[in-house]
């Protein structure tokens, strides 16, 4: 599980830019692929060096394969930027660290919101690699594989600081948070996501049913099935026919009636 995880996020992050002479627009339009703004030279130089880790780490084949990167991995998280979130709204431009078919629509929304706001103008959306997302992800994921729950939520904690709209990295959180035992802290955390991020959820169907999944976890964990059972089915209404859905409405069955339920 933590390796389909990794790897649905590894899956086209980042888009190449347009070239320059497509940029040039009307106003009161959206350009897509725009380039990144530029940063100072200092930061742009970590930010190479950390992407050069996850250019080579996302071509991993094998959960083993990728696990050889975590020391890598780790010393990226060591020196995360202040800000790198998931989406960027800055006056005209939005930055997306996200894939391009969740990211992309995202993306339209946010840029539609500020040419409705100044109509005179023209919005530039621009596509990077999640760096810092993806190395959370990794780390927090190959630690969860050890149940080393607490290295876990470590990883994904230092993730969250840099993107609090990262849904993977909530939910992984919030399961960090509920195999430690800290399950209200998991559920308000958990909440959170789908009480603040309207626009994401509303356009993000796969990310809405992650969280719901996680939600329906620490449900299960807390021994409220029948709202457990609930929220497992509200995620099989975005993704029919999801495994990790289905097997825990199995496993609340077996819990609801007696039956030994299988291993988690």
């Amino acid at each position: 599980m933590r390796f389909l995880l990794v790897f649905g996020l590894a899956a086209a992050l980042a888009g190449a830019a347009a070239p320059a002479s497509a940029q040039v627009a009307p106003k009161g339009e959206i350009i897509f692929d725009a380039p990144p703004p530029a940063r100072p030279p200092a930061d742009a130089a970590l930010v190479q060096q950390d992407t050069l880790i996850y250019d080579r780490a996302i071509q991993a084949k094998s959960f083993a394969e990728l696990a050889k990167f975590e020391p890598e991995l780790n010393k990226v998280l060591e020196h995360v930027p202040t800000r790198f979130p998931l989406f960027e709204k800055r006056p005209g431009q939005v930055i997306v660290r996200a894939d391009r078919d969740t990211g992309g629509p995202i993306a339209r929304a946010m840029a539609q919101e500020l040419l409705d706001a100044n109509p005179q103008t023209s919005v530039k959306i621009s596509f990077e690699p999640n760096v810092y997302g993806f190395a959370a992800l990794t780390v927090g994921a190959l630690a969860a594989e050890r149940k080393d729950y607490a290295a876990a939520l470590m990883a994904l904690n230092t993730g969250a600081s840099v993107q609090p709209d990262n849904p993977k990295i909530l939910a992984e959180r919030g399961h960090a948070l509920a195999m430690l035992g800290r399950l209200p802290e998991a559920m308000s955390l958990l909440l959170s996501w789908r009480r603040d991020y309207r626009l994401q959820a509303q356009l993000s169907p796969s990310d809405t049913a992650r969280v719901l999944r996680a939600i329906g976890f620490v449900m299960t964990e807390q021994k409220r099935y029948p709202d457990a059972q609930a929220s497992y089915e509200d995620a099989l209404k975005l993704e029919p026919a999801e495994p990790t859905a289905l097997a825990a409405l199995k496993r609340i069955e077996q819990l609801r009636t007696g039956a030994a339920p299988q291993a988690r």
